[in-house]
């Protein structure tokens, strides 16, 4: 940070390693998950108005970083359980023998 008026800077304090990681002089690495790192100042942004003060896969919502919802995709509707094609045959099978055990059976006594 540098003063206009003395004409002297300041040594960064931290410097951003990536996105969500500030890199204090001299110190351990801080990740600022669920927020951004901020490149002007390499720390930590605390709050945001919008979802580019957050990390990725954040959304800003009332002022805070946020899970984002799920990607919704567009494949074209609902998908049925295929085992549920094979649960029918069974059934459908046995109602269709007994059917046909009481149709032999009364055309023997007829």
């Amino acid at each position: 940070k540098c003063t206009l008026a003395t004409g002297t800077c300041d040594p960064p304090k931290a410097t951003c390693t990536n996105a969500t990681t500030s890199q204090p002089v001299g110190g351990p690495a801080k990740d600022c998950t669920p927020y951004a790192c901020d490149p002007a100042t390499g720390a930590c942004l605390g709050d945001c108005t919008t979802s580019d003060r957050c990390a990725p896969g954040y959304a800003c919502a009332d002022r805070a970083c946020v899970p984002s919802a799920a990607p919704v995709t567009e494949d074209g509707g609902c998908t049925i359980d295929p085992r549920r094609k094979e649960g029918w045959a069974w059934p459908a099978a046995l109602l269709a023998l007994g059917w046909l055990g009481r149709r032999r059976r009364g055309t023997r006594s007829a």
